[in-house]
């Protein structure tokens, strides 16, 4: 496995991960993406999983990105306000033999 993780307490971090495996004529490679940044009072997350396999008869692609947009309000204290996304998108691809 592969990461990296690049961080700014102040700011927020990046991390890009690379896990990687071949078992049993399949091979599976899956990639990871994840960004924070903090601004006044205000949080975004950015995360995002890609992942393929291959094999003798299937290849698949798997992404999921997500997001998550808050602020935490000062008047309330420690009440925090946001948004949340998320998508998933599956692709199988058979081969005839």
């Amino acid at each position: 496995m592969l990461s990296l993780n690049l961080q700014k307490l102040t700011v927020g971090n990046v991390q890009y991960t690379i896990p990687f495996s071949i078992a049993n004529r399949i091979t599976r490679a899956e990639q990871y993406n994840q960004r924070k940044y903090f601004a006044q009072r205000f949080h975004l997350i950015w995360a995002a999983s890609y992942l393929t396999s291959k094999s003798d008869s299937t290849n698949t692609r798997f992404l999921r990105p997500s997001f998550d947009i808050s602020q935490a309000i000062k008047i309330f204290k420690g009440i925090t306000v946001g948004i949340h996304g998320e998508e998933e998108h599956n692709r199988i691809f058979l081969f005839e033999r």
